[in-house]
């Protein structure tokens, strides 16, 4: 499989219901889990493209997460819906930057 030339899709959003076991007694999603729900962006926004983690892999393309940064705004609750947008920014020979909002209707959780 090539890595296309230009993907054609450059945003994607995926809703989310968080898991009971992603949170702590009060049923607030634990800062942890937010990192996964990225992942989730990422591989739904290489579908959306055509392409897959599996496919890119197998032709000696890999992905590494070299920088994250996290701002929290507003705890994220047990079972409430939320909205992901992944947004593939930067693309280099050697580097894929995405950005990320997480957001509850018109809340933002975090970015």
């Amino acid at each position: 499989m090539e890595f296309p030339e230009k993907t054609t899709v450059n945003s994607h959003t995926i809703t989310i219901r968080p898991r009971y076991s992603e949170t702590d007694q009060g049923e607030v999603v634990h800062h942890s889990v937010y990192p996964v729900y990225f992942e989730l962006g990422r591989t739904e926004l290489l579908r959306a493209n055509g392409l897959a983690y599996r496919d890119l892999e197998a032709s000696g393309v890999f992905f590494v997460v070299a920088e994250l940064n996290i701002r929290y705004r507003q705890p994220a609750k047990y079972d409430e819906e939320l909205l992901l947008e992944t947004v593939c920014g930067e693309v280099t020979a050697a580097k894929v930057k995405h950005n990320y909002k997480l957001r509850r209707k018109k809340v933002m959780v975090c970015s």
